[in-house]
């Protein structure tokens, strides 16, 4: 009775389904990986940092008063060492399906905006206003997760992975000109920045935070030993580099469908149009 059953079911299905769809309907039901984006909910900017030569000078970030007004002489609020994260344009995608944690396929997180007093006696300005602050992953294919594997060279429990940042400032100088000019900006790039790593998934909530990640640097062109050079902008002197921690806590937005399940339904709805189609022929004749 089994063989006949099967010999059934498997004649009956030839005699209903094209042979087109038939091909579908015979694919692997084995699931895709599932890529997860977690959109973000709230995260900050924290331990901002100025370094010369070696030394470390912790900066307060400000907010900016008013973006379509710049004013050089207008104080900001205080952000008490912490820049909100623009959550609203800031996610992370993963694949939760890949080794013992995840893989980390990309991420996109931009800071609100802030300003920052400078060192003029070093870069010649005494401010800088810094928009758009965007740092997003810079790797090709997945990062593995799992907090043991060193293979690059990590603390324990974290893992590394390039990235780059770009942003739009402008600069004020002590007599309170703006640099480039007071209608416009200029967009800076730090492309050497290996990261380090921390995450932690719990109930659908990712936190991550990133360590050490490089927002610019500058040349200390105000510096007395300073030597302009159009083919080393650093003058001869250690760069002063402006870094900061990154945390981003975001909650599940969208998975993306799987390829062989989007196939399946569609196959599946072929075969069930082509059945109705059948029967009502057959009712009419």
């Amino acid at each position: 009775m089994a063989h006949t059953t099967k010999s059934f079911i498997h004649d009956s299905w030839i005699s209903l389904v094209p042979a087109g769809a038939l091909i579908f309907a015979l694919l692997p039901t084995q699931a895709a990986a599932v890529p997860v984006t977690f959109q973000g909910t709230s995260g900050h900017v924290w331990g901002l940092q100025m370094t010369v030569d070696g030394q470390v000078v912790p900066l307060d970030p400000t907010l900016i008063p008013d973006r379509s007004t710049i004013d050089p002489y207008a104080t900001g609020t205080s952000l008490n060492g912490s820049i909100p994260l623009d959550v609203l344009n800031s996610q992370i995608t993963v694949d939760l399906d890949v080794g013992t944690y995840g893989e980390l396929l990309n991420f996109d997180l931009r800071m609100t905006d802030f300003s920052i007093q400078m060192d003029a006696s070093l870069v010649a300005l005494q401010a800088v206003d810094v928009y758009d602050a965007t740092i997003s992953s810079a790797f090709t294919g997945g990062i593995d997760m799992d907090p043991s594997n060193t293979a690059f060279g990590c603390p324990a429990s974290r893992i590394c992975a390039e990235s780059v940042v770009t942003a739009e400032i402008q600069g004020i100088y002590p007599d309170a000109t703006v640099f480039p000019d007071a209608s416009s900006t200029t967009t800076v790039i730090s492309l050497d920045n290996e990261a380090e790593l921390l995450f932690i998934l719990s109930n659908n909530v990712l936190q991550l935070a990133i360590f050490g990640v490089t927002i610019a640097q500058f040349p200390q062109i105000a510096h007395p030993d300073y030597v302009y050079d159009l083919n080393d902008p650093s003058g001869g002197l250690p760069l002063v580099t402006l870094q900061a921690n990154i945390l981003f806590i975001g909650d599940v937005a969208t998975a993306i469908p799987e390829p062989t399940s989007a196939t399946m339904f569609s196959s599946g709805t072929l075969v069930a149009g082509y059945q109705l189609r059948r029967r009502r022929q057959q009712h009419a004749t």
